[in-house]
């Protein structure tokens, strides 16, 4: 497990997921304590130490530690008597690398239920009439877009992203007819992304699961009530700004 990693990994995560800060809080503690005991699989440790560490009561760490076990974020084993849990962090670098699996192995399912059923709907239908065929004709003279040349112009990191968005247009029978419009439709997913592209790889994961036909932004992520790591609240007021140095000045 790379440290560095999954802290960027579990940061972008957060963009789109709500998590209590106390439990993003404790999540760090486990991950420090993970990287002392040599990123073992399972390792223990008390509620004195995570108490210590996270500078939260115990009964706050027994429920945070709850939201990250519901949330498959960790894993935690009761031992009973006076010894300590056993932790196992699940790492979200092979967490993102099975859902992009997962995501490219239904496109292809997809595309080979749609030509199976392509070629079942041919044989029922026999020999089309002439009028089909002259349609059909006219159709095979439209412009197509030539994707391996539009996907070799692209940077790698939006590269994968557009090349699952484009096979699921084609087994939508929406692809593109040119690359102009492929490009437009890049420039929407930068805008909609903020030139994030594991945001934008979010974004059409939303739209393919929703069987959408367009990309749309994703829903804001509700702020967390209270401070955040590392926030330093500031005065209200100058006036109390003012009192503060002044104690501060006494002292």
């Amino acid at each position: 497990m790379n440290y560095l990693t999954e802290i960027k990994l579990f940061n972008e995560w957060l963009e789109t997921e709500q998590l209590p800060s106390n439990a993003i809080v404790l999540w760090y503690a486990l991950m420090f304590t993970a990287n002392r005991c040599g990123w073992r699989d399972e390792f223990a440790v008390s509620f004195s130490v995570l108490q210590s560490r996270t500078k939260l009561d115990r009964s706050t760490v027994w429920r945070m530690r709850k939201v990250l076990s519901e949330r498959g974020i960790i894993s935690v084993e009761e031992r009973g008597g006076n010894r300590s849990a056993l932790y196992r962090l699940h790492s979200f670098e092979r967490l993102f690398a099975s859902q992009r699996t997962t995501l490219t192995a239904t496109v292809h399912r997809l595309n080979r239920d749609s030509s199976e059923k392509e070629k079942t709907s041919k044989k029922e239908k026999g020999s089309s009439t002439s009028e089909e065929r002259k349609s059909c004709a006219k159709k095979r003279e439209m412009p197509r877009l030539n994707r391996a040349q539009f996907l070799s112009t692209l940077d790698p990191v939006w590269r994968e992203p557009m090349t699952v968005w484009l096979e699921y247009k084609r087994i939508r029978r929406e692809s593109y007819r040119s690359e102009s419009g492929a490009r437009k439709c890049l420039s929407l997913l930068r805008n909609l992304s903020g030139g994030k592209p594991t945001v934008a790889a979010a974004i059409i994961d939303r739209s393919i699961a929703n069987n959408w036909a367009g990309l749309f932004p994703l829903p804001p992520v509700q702020p967390v009530r209270g401070q955040h790591p590392g926030q330093i609240i500031h005065p209200a007021t100058d006036e109390r700004a003012r009192q503060l140095l002044e104690k501060l000045d006494r002292k």
